[in-house]
């Protein structure tokens, strides 16, 4: 992943998001779902080509 990347995603609060997607994936389905819900409506919001572009990875 791209400096970039880590730039875009810290300006926008990404990482938190992501970070707490990732937490909540590893306790069970539902809970991740629930997670990708929260974060991709945060996403939605900042639209941030690197939030974009890191939620089709997880």
């Amino acid at each position: 992943m791209g400096a970039e990347y880590m730039h875009e995603m810290k300006r926008t609060g990404c990482i938190k998001s992501l970070a707490s997607i990732i937490r909540l994936k590893l306790s069970g389905t539902q809970l991740w779902i629930f997670s990708w819900r929260i974060s991709h409506q945060a996403h939605l919001k900042t639209k941030s080509p690197a939030c974009q572009q890191l939620i089709k990875y997880i």
